[in-house]
């Protein structure tokens, strides 16, 4: 095998596990919003009960 495939094969597999590495951020990332929107949501639900409390 030439020295010209092997880079390339080596250059293809660089590419497929950065692509997979973003993905696996990008889900990451994802999983971190829903999380925080979750977290927002219950605060609010919270401080409307608080605020139904004290009136």
């Amino acid at each position: 095998m030439s020295y010209v495939r092997r880079n390339a094969i080596y250059e293809q597999e660089q590419e497929a596990a950065l692509q997979k590495a973003l993905e696996r951020r990008a889900q990451r990332f994802r999983d971190d919003l829903k999380a925080r929107d979750a977290i927002l949501a219950a605060r609010a639900k919270q401080a409307s009960a608080q605020a139904k409390r004290t009136q």
